[in-house]
């Protein structure tokens, strides 16, 4: 019995260690990864590449930025409606950002949120500053989002 106790004590002691040094390297990756302020340079350009599936808002995890499938399906791979949005509204009231450069392919999402997208890309453009939209292959949703860009670039063949 006391055999069994003793091993009893050691899993346990195991597993709350195991645990315990698993949350802080979590949150030592969250914390490093999330304080930084970002600096924009004068004459930036903001470029939306906007060739995922979007969605209404993707969680923001130290995982965000990896293109690697998410068992029970994560959000990886996708983009936020809100966080695009949110994205263009800051550039329009930077005055170090000159414009936004689309890189379109697939537009991943239902025609509402492409909609969505162009008013506020019109909406950005009220602001005098210049759209231009590139891809390889346009989809109809991703030339109708093109189409609101001053200059449009498509690959020759």
């Amino acid at each position: 019995m006391i055999k069994f106790l003793r091993n009893l004590l050691a899993v346990l002691v195991g597993l709350f260690i195991f645990f315990g040094l698993g949350t802080l390297i979590l949150v030592g990756i969250g914390a490093a990864s999330g304080g930084d302020e970002v600096t924009i340079k004068e004459n930036s350009v903001l470029k939306l590449k906007l060739n995922k599936q979007i969605i209404e808002t993707a969680a923001e995890s130290p995982l965000s930025g990896i293109d690697i499938p998410l068992p029970l399906g994560g959000d990886a791979g996708k983009i936020g409606l809100l966080q695009i949005i949110q994205n263009i509204e800051k550039a329009k009231n930077d005055d170090n950002i000159k414009g936004i450069y689309l890189h379109l392919s697939q537009a991943g999402g239902g025609f509402a949120t492409v909609q969505a997208i162009r008013e506020k890309l019109i909406d950005f453009k009220s602001s005098g500053k210049f759209i231009v939209a590139y891809g390889e292959i346009l989809s109809e949703k991703a030339y109708y989002l093109a189409s609101v860009a001053d200059k449009k670039y498509l690959f020759p063949t």
